[in-house]
């Protein structure tokens, strides 16, 4: 018996790491699994987490649909245009059941440096739980504000520096922080705590963010989710790639945020 507990034991510890290990993995889209050629058009894609088909993407309209990339990142990935407003809408839109939950994205951004904000996730309404790349050089953040009665959180966190905080809510175009996208692949783990704390780290596992929603510190503050690479009105749509998003239905650790960030690191081989 001892020494099947073992084995038992060492079997486990080997196993290779899935973002799904850490439980309440709600959202998993892993555009590395799509199948297909360079430029074929992707119609729909299912949700790989636990909340199963509820959730699935899909776009109906052709000359939206986003097309299969298979040499822009290391893995395949789906590509966005801006111009073809290109973009997901999901089966219905998701909802965390409070406001700690923690968003993971691997991406990669065109012309790095363009005055432009590009949304790889939006909730219900325009505008509405934003996850965002502004000027091409960094994340913005807008969540929920009020989810019974449809108001928004009007503070928009940006990545900060160490030594201080980057944010505003709305009025300003441009970003001070000292961390930018590159024109390389980018990921980063953005964990919502109950305190309202906002932390996002990056490909490194840097704490690269750290912030709090502000306006009336939001008690019922979640993460919406409606659609992927755009908001509703086919606006503001992603220039470029993306390779994987998760939400957790929890806040993450740091320890774990940081295993998570090394996880994706390397299966997505960015330097």
């Amino acid at each position: 018996m001892k020494n099947l507990l073992t084995c038992s034991i060492s079997t486990a510890a080997l196993r290779e790491f899935s973002p799904s290990d850490f439980g309440s993995l709600d959202i998993w889209y892993d555009f590395s699994l799509l199948a297909g050629a360079d430029d074929d058009d992707i119609a729909s894609f299912a949700n790989g987490g636990v909340a199963g088909s509820d959730y699935n993407l899909a776009q109906s309209t052709a000359s939206k649909r986003p097309h299969i990339s298979t040499d822009e990142m290391q893995l395949n990935s789906a590509r966005f245009n801006n111009a073809a407003a290109m973009q997901f809408a999901l089966d219905n839109t998701y909802l965390s059941t409070s406001k700690t939950f923690t968003i993971f994205t691997v991406v990669r951004v065109d012309d790095v440096g363009t005055t432009i904000q590009e949304s790889l996730l939006a909730g219900e309404a325009t505008g509405a739980s934003q996850v965002s790349s502004f000027n091409n050089r960094n994340i913005t953040i807008r969540f929920n504000g009020a989810v019974n009665s449809g108001s928004l959180n009007s503070a928009v966190i940006q990545l900060i520096d160490s030594t201080g905080q980057d944010e505003y809510t709305g009025s300003s175009s441009e970003s001070t922080t000292q961390y930018e996208f590159t024109t390389g692949d980018e990921l980063f783990v953005i964990v919502r705590r109950a305190d309202n704390e906002i932390r996002t780290f990056n490909k490194n596992g840097n704490l690269v963010g750290l912030s709090t929603s502000k306006t009336n510190n939001h008690e019922d503050t979640n993460m919406s989710l409606r659609y992927m690479g755009g908001f509703s009105n086919a606006a503001n749509c992603h220039d470029g790639t993306i390779g994987e998003v998760g939400i957790y239905n929890k806040d993450l650790t740091d320890v774990q945020a940081q295993e998570l960030c090394a996880h994706l690191k390397s299966k997505w081989s960015i330097s």
